[in-house]
């Protein structure tokens, strides 16, 4: 199963933070910026939520050539998903499916590769 990082995403706590973020990341990486509705992301591998959204502080999110045989791989290694969670595409096909716990303060979700 091949697996990789796709993007990091960050919960903020309120305006002060976000603008260190965007200084940070911005001004003193100089990362590309890509608003969207409900993030904003910095080049493709940090994502700032502007609400908070999954994971105490953020969540990790891993693409993966095949979502289902992806999910049934780790549900052989012992990973539960919150099922009740999955987002689906216009087509039926699972688009991201978050395990059930955290890492580190983390959600962790799977994504199909582009």
């Amino acid at each position: 199963m091949r697996m990789q990082l796709a993007h990091v995403g960050i919960n903020i706590q309120n305006e002060d933070e976000l603008k260190n973020v965007f200084s940070f990341f911005g001004d003193t990486l100089g990362l590309e910026i890509h608003e969207e509705k409900t993030c904003i992301f910095m080049d493709s591998y940090i994502e700032i939520m502007k609400k908070k959204g999954p994971g105490e502080k953020g969540h990790i999110a891993f693409s993966v050539e095949n979502m289902e045989e992806a999910i049934c791989f780790l549900k052989e290694k012992g990973i539960a998903f919150a099922d009740e969670n999955f987002k689906y595409d216009e087509e039926g096909r699972i688009s991201a499916a978050y395990f059930r716990e955290e890492a580190a303060g983390f959600a962790v979700h799977l994504i199909p590769m582009r």
